[in-house]
């Protein structure tokens, strides 16, 4: 049980980690840079990240730019599909992010706080919001996908 519960809180403090670096600036005195602030993207529109070059060890910003990352899925059949829940919805990215677009579509409430893909049904993704319940979208391919709320 001690094993257990250690390997939850070593998996959440990776998790916040990771996240803190990806969602944006420092608190004061920590040591890191406030990046500059982004004009945030309208809605549906893809939003371009940069591309710096990724170097061995160093952290590299992809997106999506102007928005408060809270979840992350990627796809197990398609890695190179990413989902972001964000204080302004569910963005994915098909191409690992160097572009990213809003799937936002029959979400009442934009604070998607967890996100989570249907391990049998990969085109399935699940988005937990802020006081707005929990969606499911169905994606099918080659298809705008269109959130049903459950």
């Amino acid at each position: 049980m001690v094993r257990n519960k250690l390997s939850q809180l070593g998996a959440f403090l990776l998790l916040t980690a990771l996240l803190s670096a990806w969602v944006g600036p420092s608190r004061p005195g920590t040591g890191g840079t406030a990046p500059s602030p982004t004009p945030t993207p309208s809605p549906g529109r893809t939003t371009p990240s940069p591309t710096p070059t990724p170097s061995p060890g160093v952290w590299t910003p992809i997106g999506p730019k102007g928005r408060r990352i809270l979840a992350l899925a990627i796809d197990p059949q398609r890695p190179t599909t990413l989902y972001a829940g964000t204080d302004g919805g569910v963005y994915k990215s098909t191409d690992g992010g160097a572009n990213w677009q809003a799937i936002n579509t029959g979400l009442t409430n934009l604070g998607v706080n967890a996100l989570a893909i249907d391990p049998r049904t990969p085109t399935t993704l699940y988005a937990g919001t802020a006081g707005g319940g929990v969606f499911r979208l169905v994606q099918a391919p080659g298809t705008t996908p269109m959130p049903s709320s459950r």
